[in-house]
């Protein structure tokens, strides 16, 4: 009776699994820039204390945004993170039509500029940049065998 009980409710466990987003140099580039001139604009007026809290807070935003976006696939779901502690939004994947390359500079829940565009028809699309991206196509495939991919 305990085997069965543990074979049951092992099947009854959730797999899901996470990707994180590819970080693009050239965007932590673009940050850094920014950063530097937004410091260099507070001490240039030799306001040292505030030059090193805009530094600290410019930072922690920064890193947040390029180092937490997460991308889950939990069987057919696929739920985008995009700030600690966010709850995400999800995207069914049984609905997707088909992954295409793109190097859009639209804004979107990617750390990089090597993206994919998911596109779910009706003009619904996202475009992300998950790290192992093969990988991430495979298990979408998973959950729906239909999607076309064109690369």
């Amino acid at each position: 009776l305990h085997s069965s009980f543990f074979t049951l409710h092992s099947s009854l466990k959730k797999m899901y699994e996470v990707f994180r987003s590819r970080v693009s140099i050239t965007l932590v580039i673009i940050f850094l820039l920014v950063d530097a001139i937004s410091i260099f604009t507070v001490v240039i007026n030799s306001d040292y204390l505030h030059g090193i809290i805009a530094f600290v807070v410019l930072n922690l935003f920064f890193g947040c945004v390029l180092f937490s976006i997460r991308y889950i696939i939990d069987d057919k779901m696929l739920n985008v993170k995009t700030f600690p502690y966010d709850k995400g939004k999800n995207y069914d994947l049984t609905k997707l039509k088909s992954i295409r390359p793109t190097r859009s500079i639209l804004s979107a829940p990617a750390a990089s500029l090597k993206r994919i565009e998911l596109d779910f028809g009706c003009g619904d699309s996202l475009i992300i940049s998950p790290a192992s991206q093969d990988y991430f196509i495979e298990l979408v495939r998973k959950a729906n065998p239909d999607v076309s991919v064109d690369f």
